[in-house]
């Protein structure tokens, strides 16, 4: 599920259409935007084309703190919302591609099969095969930026944007802390709460990008919130919000659900409180709650893309999928490649056991990104349902490469080798599970379910009644699961699951 973070960056760019790639090159700026605990925002997905007007553009990027301007195609948009940014004073990250050109050709709008002699005075061959768009060439094209260091990507290679990005991030920190101090909401603030706010703030946003320990987050926010006392709404929601996500990302969602309800007291329609709030609710698996927020959201903007495909998870927890699966194809229509709809998509045809369907969409990600854990990771899932258990370990060794603590590779891998009788491999990788995490009960459980088939049963109900004191749910499971059938007719194996 998808979470909103307090600092947003907008992405600037020219669409597919004028740019090959480009989708792709957005999903992995997207992604490291997400890792930093940045929001990013797209035009395409905030604004849409009843409302796409000049007034609506500057008010989403005041909206953000800082933006990503990607060159390639260098439509007269970009150049307009390039101006804006830096009117409003906001730090800028530049890239393009190390192919980048100026698209002229689309310029004349052509519609599909239009004869170009109309418009251009050239025909078709000439238009199409002889006329070739100009390299950009940032000195000659943009003097602005002459002798300045934009730095380059393969757009066929979209991962190579990464590194390019993170160094980018980095070097702005401190154009991100000047204006944070210049904010007006800052500015109004008495000495010596004026000093405080910005030491605590920045510090926050150390917190909020991993740099600083969570066992100091509380005091710096405790201090924060004192220093923004009977202030501007806006910050103290700023400030709410940053307490839920810090709670969030300690797992402790109750803590969490408490200050989005305070920046909801606030303004009742604040739409990242309303998600995150969600989402809290969602792990407490009170799913009803959850999807009321997640409906009122979708009552202000029907088409906000984290928040459909946040209610489709939802939906997923229930067991409705084909709701679910409604909401994911909806998200697609808005954005064909969207990769959080292509997985939970995926997962949902999962769940209705239409593997290949399944496998189809995990594919898709996969051409996106090689690498993406989630789609491999699940992609072997829908192989295990089709008893490809071979095929699936290939593909939770291949994440176990990338990260070697995944625990639901190591899980689903130990499932897999359970399934082929290699029992004591499955148990290694359960027992490395409980290493990294002694509190994982799917572990627990499956370990229970090997020793019974082993005729251990001592073994399997010590360790099948660890998973049940952790989640009465696992008796559920156990009464009818045929592992246990060694075991099912003992006294203490009846105690165990009885109600």
């Amino acid at each position: 599920m998808t979470l909103e973070q307090v600092f947003d960056c907008i992405i600037i760019y020219s669409s597919q259409k004028h740019v090959e790639n480009i989708e792709n090159i957005i999903w992995h700026i997207k992604k490291v935007l997400e890792e930093k605990n940045y929001n990013p925002l797209l035009l395409r997905n905030e604004i849409r084309s009843n409302d796409l007007n000049r007034d609506s553009i500057i008010s989403l990027i005041e909206k953000a703190t800082f933006g990503i301007i990607i060159f390639d195609g260098f439509r007269p948009n970009v150049l307009f919302e390039l101006g804006l940014l830096v009117g409003q004073g906001k730090c800028i990250i530049v890239i393009k591609s190390s192919n980048a050109e100026i698209n002229i050709k689309t310029l004349y709008n052509l519609r599909e099969g239009e004869d170009p002699k109309k418009k251009t005075g050239l025909t078709d061959q000439k238009f199409n095969k002889g006329f070739i768009n100009p390299k950009l060439d940032i000195d000659k094209h943009f003097s602005d930026f002459a002798g300045t260091n934009v730095p380059n990507f393969d757009n066929l290679k979209p991962e190579s944007l990464r590194e390019v990005l993170n160094e980018e991030l980095e070097k702005i920190k401190d154009c991100i802390e000047k204006y944070t101090r210049n904010s007006k909401d800052q500015q109004a603030l008495e000495e010596p709460k004026q000093e405080l706010y910005y030491i605590r703030s920045i510090q926050l946003s150390n917190v909020l990008m991993n740099e600083e320990k969570f066992e100091q987050s509380e005091e710096i926010l405790s201090d924060l919130e004192e220093s923004i006392a009977n202030r501007d709404d806006f910050l103290k929601k700023a400030v709410y919000l940053s307490y839920a996500l810090l709670f969030f990302r300690k797992k402790n969602y109750e803590k969490a659900i408490v200050y989005n309800n305070k920046a909801l007291e606030i303004d009742p329609n604040f739409i990242k409180a309303l998600v995150n709030k969600g989402v809290a609710l969602d792990n407490l698996k009170r799913y009803d709650e959850a999807i009321q927020l997640y409906d009122k959201v979708l009552k202000i903007d029907p088409n906000d893309i984290n928040t459909l495909n946040n209610k489709g998870v939802t939906l997923d927890n229930l067991k409705r999928y084909d709701e679910a699966i409604q909401l994911y194809d909806k998200v697609l229509k808005i954005e064909t490649n969207n990769i959080d709809a292509l997985v939970n998509k995926g997962v949902a045809l999962d769940n209705l056991k239409r593997y290949e369907k399944a496998i189809q969409l995990y594919d898709k990600v996969l051409e996106i990104d090689p690498k993406d854990i989630e789609a491999l990771v699940n992609k072997g899932v829908a192989l295990w349902g089709l008893k490809k258990y071979d095929e699936a370990i290939q593909l939770y060794d291949k994440v176990l490469k990338i990260d070697p603590k995944d625990i639901e590779a190591l899980v689903n891998k130990g499932v897999a080798l359970d399934n082929l009788k290699r029992y004591d491999e499955a148990i290694q990788l359960y027992d490395k599970v409980l290493k990294f995490d002694p509190k994982d009960m799917d572990a627990y459980y499956n370990k229970a379910c090997i020793e019974s088939k082993k005729n251990n049963k001592d073994e399997a109900l010590n360790l099948l009644k660890k998973a049940i004191e952790f989640d009465a749910g696992y008796k559920i499971i156990a009464k009818k699961d045929s592992d246990f059938d060694n075991i099912r007719d003992s006294d203490e194996f009846k105690d165990l699951i009885s109600d």
